[in-house]
């Protein structure tokens, strides 16, 4: 594509008493340059026309046209942007220039027609084409009155490909500046859009539109651009317009909107101290904040908390705790109190009773303040029952041997409650068994106990008969003494015999009583009867049976401790 320098000529205008910068749209026709391909992405499009057959398309950013067969009459096949025709006025002077070139040699023809083709307002003139990109230009005016008009480019006559690029149609005399009158903002917030402000009044040759909608204005502002396009040119010269931008056909000017500040509140958090406390650090709480904002955009330097009366923490009250003196660019900050509340650290300690507990039932009752005599007495609660403090057992119906008695308790709190249990028989306690009747050889003897609770009850047992005085007279004198047959020669729990093979032991006490006969060679020093011996010296004797059948007799004197 070919690249062509403009050249904007610039001045300044006064539009409505503000000197306005304008980027003239010179061109009348849309899309010349083809940057958006064959369409402005509008109702203006370029194609082919006629009964010769080609095609066209965008290649490297000129328009390129194929002819697949030609026509002698040249207008068979044309060139044209249809849609919104261009409008043309009488007595203008028009200027067409465009650019082309082909890829062999030939010719096309450039016309300013009505759309109809019916009335010609630029000549047919021939435009030579070679393979290197020439600038041709065309001048006509316009001789009829007010008229719709096409460009079209006549190309049947021949058949090389051919490109076209920047075509432009521009009225170069009588040259008419445009006057503007710049529209009116609506007021916004601080944090909205400058496209939500909305644009009215102004001039309706065009529209207006902010320049960067998306952009958040502040509430000290200059005022922000805007842009107008234009819907028309006919014989506004817009080249002769300061600031005119040939590249977009717009105009830019500066409209002062109003910024109203955004609301935020500012508000003095509650605080709680005690009776005879000091005063606290006051905090507060910022609510309101726009576009990702925070606290660091407010000033508060000049904060301050006053109260509604002098701090005094003696007695239970509250204050009205007011903030003031913050600050914040593009935020209208509405300051709320708080309140300073002084309460008593109660101690609820004393206890007031409004009903006394019994033994089975509960009381209530409700606490004091110890330091305020503040009375909860709405919150009561529950005394447990006192339960029953008894009395230790008393016996009331005496216990025997034989039969239950009865012992009773009372309540120390109420005396009428009292509780009664059987007192369990004592059972017989038993003394030592005395002998009351001495054993001999021919008669059983026999001992009695007697009950320690009630010497009436007794109960007696027999003693076996004495052992024949054979057997008791056994070893008197002339058994060998030997006391090795004894492990010990004096015990306090139990006797052992030495020697294997004993079949008869026979234990006599000092005065030659017969104490225990057996065939075991431990003791138990208990009595034939099974009770314990005395201390003392007693006689053992044993009958030992040797190995090799011989029997003898030993005895040894044993001494009994307890």
């Amino acid at each position: 594509m070919l690249n062509l320098v403009k050249v904007l000529v610039v001045m300044t205008v006064v539009v409505s008493g503000v000197a306005a910068q304008f980027v003239p749209p010179d061109n009348i026709i849309r899309n010349g340059s083809f940057d958006l391909g064959l369409t402005d992405n509008g109702t203006n499009v370029w194609n082919l026309q006629g009964d010769a057959k080609g095609n066209i398309n965008v290649h490297n950013q000129a328009l390129r046209c194929t002819v697949i067969t030609t026509n002698s009459n040249n207008n068979e096949l044309r060139v044209i942007q249809s849609g919104n025709w261009i409008k043309l006025d009488n007595g203008v002077k028009y200027r067409l220039t465009f650019t082309a070139w082909a890829a062999a040699p030939r010719t096309i023809t450039p016309r300013v027609t009505n759309p109809t083709r019916t009335i010609v307002h630029l000549p047919d003139t021939l435009a030579l084409l070679t393979t290197t990109p020439q600038t041709f230009t065309r001048e006509f005016t316009m001789t009829r009155d007010e008229d719709n008009g096409a460009v079209f480019f006549a190309c049947a006559n021949d058949s090389p490909t051919w490109y076209l690029d920047d075509v432009r149609l521009v009225a170069i005399s009588p040259l008419i500046p445009p006057s503007l009158t710049l529209p009116t903002a609506a007021d916004i917030d601080y944090g909205a859009v400058l496209s939500s402000s909305d644009l009215s009044g102004g001039s309706d040759i065009g529209t207006w539109a902010w320049s960067n909608g998306e952009e958040i204005p502040t509430v000290a502002n200059d005022g922000y651009e805007v842009t107008f396009t234009p819907d028309e040119y006919g014989q506004l010269d817009w080249s002769v317009i300061e600031g005119w931008d040939d590249a977009t056909s717009t105009v830019r000017q500066t409209v002062s909107i109003t910024v109203n500040p955004a609301p935020l509140t500012l508000t003095a958090e509650d605080k709680s101290i005690f009776i005879g406390g000091e005063e606290p650090d006051y905090t507060y709480t910022l609510d309101g904040f726009v576009n990702d904002e925070d606290e660091d955009v407010v000033d508060f330097s000049a904060l301050a908390f006053d109260l509604d009366r002098d701090f005094d923490s003696s007695e239970e009250g509250a204050f009205t705790v007011t903030p003031s003196g913050a600050v914040a660019e593009n935020y209208e900050i509405t300051h709320v109190s708080g309140t300073l509340t002084v309460t008593c650290n109660h101690d609820w300690s004393i206890l007031i009773t409004v009903t006394e507990p019994t033994c089975t039932e509960k009381g209530e009752g409700y606490r004091k303040c110890s330091k305020c005599d503040t009375e909860d007495s709405e919150n009561t609660f529950e005394i447990p029952e006192l339960g029953h403090g008894w009395d230790e057992w008393e016996l009331t119906a005496p216990v025997t041997c034989e039969t239950d008695g009865e012992e009773t308790r009372e309540c120390k709190h109420d005396p009428e409650h009292s509780e009664s249990r059987p007192v369990e028989a004592l059972g017989h306690g038993w003394d030592e068994w005395e002998v009351s009747t001495e054993p001999t050889e021919e008669a059983e003897g026999e001992e009695t106990r007697v009950c320690k609770h009630d010497a009436t009850h007794t109960e007696t047992r027999p003693i076996e008969k004495l052992e024949p005085t054979s057997i008791r007279d056994i070893c008197r004198g002339d058994c060998p003494q030997s006391p090795a047959i004894l492990k010990q020669t004096v015990v306090s729990d139990k006797m052992e015999i030495v020697p294997d093979g004993v079949t008869r032991v026979v234990i006599y006490d000092a005065l030659g009583n017969l104490v225990y006969t057996g065939s075991d060679s431990i003791w138990d020093l208990r009595n034939s009867a099974g009770r314990r011996v005395a201390e003392g010296t007693y006689l053992v004797t044993a009958e030992v049976r040797g190995r090799d059948g011989t029997v003898r007799w030993y005895s040894a004197r044993l001494g009994v401790k307890r």
